[in-house]
């Protein structure tokens, strides 16, 4: 009898709880549309801010989710205790809005950042027991029946990049996902040469290797034909850090306005992912002399992903 009250009370409510939870979230003005769509059959890294309109950011924190082993990890920013690191992080939101700080952060970690989540006005700082706290709340039984109200709620502080159906898909994602006390990484903590440094990247890139890529074995050359110093080595770091070996890093003879793949030996699990972090044209492998299964040619078009503003 119980269960059908709940039920008919459920249809009642059904249309009004649809219109509530199907509304979507704010983003923020000029927010740059996605390379590719959200995927999380790959590892999905999303970067959580917290932010005040006058006072600007509070903290920062990336959540990254691994299909393979279904397991959540946590990087801290602790911007309360990192200073040099929130002034840097103020000035890119502050000059460039949202796409600057990702773009910020996410070159910094050579880590990509697939969608945002920013909390505003909330005077929010991403801690381990809030973190677990809405991890906990997200696997109750009751999430469901909260879920309207908590939407209401959050219409008013968050804006971010994911649609409803991509929010419901890592809700539901992340209700299948493993997330324990180990899985919480503090950045002062790792590493030794400070954010951005080989040290540090290399500590994070180890806690981001995307299983799947690493089981798939790319190797690649890479090339960079852009004509601006350094890039061929930005998206090495990024392929290493998913888990791919870059066999080697080469200087063009002959510049390229575009980025292209040739491709000896296909890897559709590297390919999908390269394209959410540069737009290529795709082509089978010729009389092109490389090592490996690829090589990328980074042309021009990558000069704006693969640098600051």
């Amino acid at each position: 009898m119980i269960f059908l009250v709940i039920l008919v009370n459920i249809a009642i409510r059904a249309p009004a709880i649809y219109r509530t939870l199907s509304r979507s979230f704010e983003r923020f003005p000029g927010d740059q549309e996605k390379l590719s769509s959200f995927d999380t059959s790959f590892r999905t890294n999303l970067l959580l801010v917290s932010y005040e309109k006058e006072a600007g950011l509070d903290d920062l924190a990336v959540v990254s989710y691994e299909p393979i082993n279904k397991r959540l990890t946590v990087l801290f920013f602790d911007l309360v205790k990192n200073k040099k690191l929130q002034i840097m992080a103020d000035h890119y939101f502050e000059k460039e809005g949202i796409a600057g700080l990702r773009q910020f952060i996410s070159l910094q970690m050579a880590v990509p950042l697939d969608r945002y989540l920013a909390f505003e006005g909330s005077d929010l700082t991403f801690t381990t027991e809030n973190v677990l706290g809405s991890y906990k709340e997200i696997k109750s039984t009751s999430f469901f029946f909260k879920a309207p109200t908590l939407k209401q709620d959050l219409n008013k502080i968050l804006k971010t990049d994911l649609s409803t159906t991509e929010i419901l898909t890592l809700v539901w994602k992340i209700r299948g996902a493993k997330f324990e006390e180990k899985d919480n990484i503090f950045l002062n903590k790792i590493g030794s040469g400070g954010f951005g440094s080989q040290e540090t990247n290399e500590a994070i890139g180890s806690l981001f290797i995307d299983r799947a890529i690493s089981e798939e074995a790319a190797a690649v050359t890479i090339q960079n034909s852009s004509g601006q110093s350094g890039l061929g080595t930005e998206i090495a770091n990024y392929l290493n850090n998913l888990g791919a070996t870059v066999v080697s890093v080469e200087s063009g003879e002959e510049p390229s306005k575009k980025n292209i793949l040739y491709v000896k030996k296909s890897k559709p699990y590297f390919e999908k992912r390269l394209a959410s972090i540069i737009p290529f044209e795709k082509k089978k492998a010729n009389s092109q002399n490389f090592s490996g299964d690829m090589l990328i040619i980074v042309g021009e078009e990558a000069a704006g992903m693969l640098t600051l503003p």
